[in-house]
């Protein structure tokens, strides 16, 4: 009931657009790190088997028993987000290689899932972020259309109303204050590279056509000074002497 509540309460933030972009954030962030939480968890249980194997102890947490899957799991991942804790084992029984051993599988629990598997998400999440920043207009205005479809429906079951939802388009249309606080706040590498690529084919046109006039121009002064020349050849000699030398 809750979480059920929870989510209503998200879905009715989407009224404010700056809500509305965070809700949507969240949710696309949460949906992309589902493929990514499965592929963790499956390293996480892998570290679990190798410590049991390998002798390592799992105790001190309250309401599980010493060496129990849960004291296993809750190990593994406190190791696995930052908040390392050296390995426990019996050293008289675990001595020479397999000491050695213990603590190999210790560090690559810490390079493999600290280094690794959490800067890849944090790319996860910066990526969904580049996807919903991309899209904020048209997830603006969609939920604009679900939040006005989701008011006529409950206007139907108000008293002394006669508004009736119909399965019709639902148009929005952004006034310019929206379009230019849209702009202001559009960020991101996307949006970084758009303006560096325009700002270099700008000039690169610029550039081109710079040098397009400068060629029109020396070519428009090369042809007036040859008609120049014909013309005072003309003047000087006349047409029909100008045909003869031409024979």
């Amino acid at each position: 009931m809750v979480f059920m509540m929870l989510l209503k309460i998200n879905f009715l933030l989407r009224v404010n657009s700056g809500f509305g972009l965070l809700v949507t954030l969240v949710k696309t962030a949460v949906v992309e790190m589902i493929p990514f939480s499965m592929y963790l968890t499956i390293w996480i249980f892998t570290f679990i088997l190798l410590y049991k194997v390998t002798g390592q102890q799992a105790t001190g947490r309250a309401g599980f028993k010493d060496n129990s899957l849960g004291n296993y799991l809750l190990l593994v991942f406190e190791n696995s987000i930052g908040n390392i804790n050296d390995p426990v084992f019996d050293d008289a029984h675990i001595k020479g290689y397999k000491m050695y051993l213990v603590w190999l599988i210790w560090w690559f629990n810490q390079f493999m899932i600290v280094i690794i598997l959490l800067n890849f998400l944090i790319a996860v999440i910066s990526q969904s972020y580049e996807n919903v920043m991309n899209s904020a207009t048209i997830l603006k205005f969609k939920d604009i259309a679900q939040l006005n479809r989701e008011a006529y429906l409950v206007m139907q079951y108000l008293p002394n109303t006669r508004m009736v939802y119909t399965n019709k388009l639902i148009l929005t249309i952004a006034d310019e204050e929206d379009r230019q606080n849209d702009d202001e706040g559009w960020t991101g590498f996307v949006q970084t590279l758009k303006v560096f690529i325009k700002g270099n084919v700008t000039s690169n046109i610029k550039l081109v056509s710079g040098k397009v006039t400068k060629l029109e121009n020396r070519l428009t002064r090369r042809m007036d000074k040859r008609f120049d020349r014909l013309e005072k050849l003309i003047d000087s000699k006349g047409i029909s002497k100008i045909e003869q030398e031409s024979d």
